[in-house]
């Protein structure tokens, strides 16, 4: 059997922010494929989800609505061997292994996107999240089909509910933006560095996620931070760290991820505080 290589592939509404073709990561090395597979005409059926969907075929209709979709696929060039039926089958059995690789796909493809975003100061191209997706792939594809998007088998994985609910209830919360958009309510000027801290600490840029707390700190006030006392404290080793690694050579331990996470939820809570007193 010929050479087959591992995807992970989003699918995405809306035309392509970037050039579509192909994007090589040095390391680790991967190849990302922005291609634009055109409309698809399905027809959406609202569900409640009372368990936790489990992956199934790709080739099963997904309920996706009729909309133009940018498709990023993430190709692994190591060869699968000689079963990679066997090896998408044990992937997808087990949730918690199809989960990492579906993540580690997306750092991937956010890493092409990032890349794009720093080279030409554009702040309009956001990286992406596994649950906007309109598709979630995992599969496997011959290095032709691989190099245009293509798969030959994969197994689409439903959204996970849990991811980043809670930031998006507390800082993106639609009756939020609704009052915004209105003039009923200003912008919390902390909220968009502690997002932009969130998104950098999921992607594990712990140095960028440090100093975009700091600010988001700042912003938020000294009094507000003395005021709540676990925030305080944990404010103090997250300003040594912002400070300590904005220079080139340092490197991000795993105790700075560790105080700064602690320290973003603690922010976020206090924001969650104050958008509930309006």
């Amino acid at each position: 059997m010929a050479r087959r290589l591992g995807i992970v592939q989003l699918e995405v509404a809306g035309p392509p922010p970037i050039d579509v073709g192909r994007y090589l990561i040095a390391e680790p090395k991967t190849v990302v494929v922005v291609t634009t597979p055109g409309a698809r005409a399905e027809r959406v059926k609202p569900r409640r989800r009372v368990r936790r969907e489990k992956p199934r075929r790709a080739d099963e209709p997904s309920g996706a609505a009729d909309v133009w979709t940018t498709r990023w696929t993430a190709v692994d060039p190591t060869p699968l061997g000689d079963s990679p039926q066997d090896w998408l089958d044990r992937m997808t059995a087990d949730g918690s292994a199809a989960a990492e690789r579906l993540s580690e796909g997306v750092r991937l493809i956010n890493h092409v996107m990032r890349a794009h975003r720093d080279a030409t100061l554009d702040p309009s191209l956001a990286e992406l999240f596994p649950d906007e997706a309109l598709t979630r792939r995992i599969g496997y594809a011959s290095p032709e089909g691989a190099a245009e998007g293509r798969w030959e088998a994969a197994y689409e994985l439903p959204a996970d509910p849990r991811i980043s609910h809670e930031r998006r209830e507390a800082l993106n919360a639609r009756e939020r933006v609704a009052d915004l958009l209105a003039g009923r309510s200003d912008l919390d000027p902390a909220a968009p560095a502690a997002l932009r801290a969130r998104e950098d600490l999921d992607a594990g840029r712990v140095a960028e996620a440090a100093a975009q707390l700091d600010i988001a700190l700042r912003f938020l006030g000294p009094e507000a931070v003395r005021a709540d006392a676990e925030l305080a404290d944990a404010s103090e080793p997250v300003a040594e760290a912002a400070k300590r690694l904005v220079h080139p050579d340092a490197v991000a331990s795993d105790a700075d991820g560790e105080r700064v996470g602690a320290c973003l939820g603690l922010l976020e809570r206090q924001l969650r505080r104050r958008r509930a007193k309006g």
